[in-house]
């Protein structure tokens, strides 16, 4: 079930990404520039099964409640981190303190991969009570249990 509804929401992606544009078919692949034989390719990995591994995280469910709770309550850079903006070049800080200059350009598609998916929202303010921190002393805080849920119409 889960390699079956990958690969339709992966192919899918391909297909939007080919009709807008956005792929590149450079030296040996040129051919696949032709909407033909790109869809004869997309009908061709659709019959193919796929194999999805998915395994149990090594730290157990806690470890991914917390890790993926980190990206439900921050945003990927925080203002005081900025150092410097010119047309050229974008300063800032990282995580660990270091000094990065990107150009614009680069700071943009880093600060992009942060945005979370069409569906889904960024939780700003969601705090347990006293009495739900101690019921999940050592679990996943309902804070964090909360960002997983997906809104059901897009987020402008």
């Amino acid at each position: 079930m889960l390699s079956r509804l990958f690969r339709g929401k992966f192919l899918a992606a391909l297909a939007r990404a080919r009709e807008r544009g956005e792929l590149q078919f450079p030296g040996t692949i040129t051919d696949l520039a032709d909407a033909g034989t790109f869809g004869a390719l997309l009908d061709q990995l659709y019959r193919q099964e796929w194999v999805v591994y998915a395994k149990r995280p090594f730290g157990g469910p806690t470890q991914v409640f917390h890790y993926l709770g980190r990206y439900t309550h921050r945003v990927g850079l925080s203002n005081h981190r900025l150092q410097a903006i010119t047309p050229d070049a974008v300063r800032f800080a990282t995580k660990h303190g270091h000094r990065v200059t990107v150009p614009p350009r680069e700071f943009l598609r880093r600060f992009l991969l942060h945005v979370l998916p069409a569906g889904f929202v960024k939780i700003r303010l969601c705090h347990p009570t006293p009495r739900e921190k101690a019921a999940h002393e050592g679990g996943p805080s309902s804070s964090t249990v909360v960002g997983f849920a997906a809104h059901e119409h897009s987020v402008g």
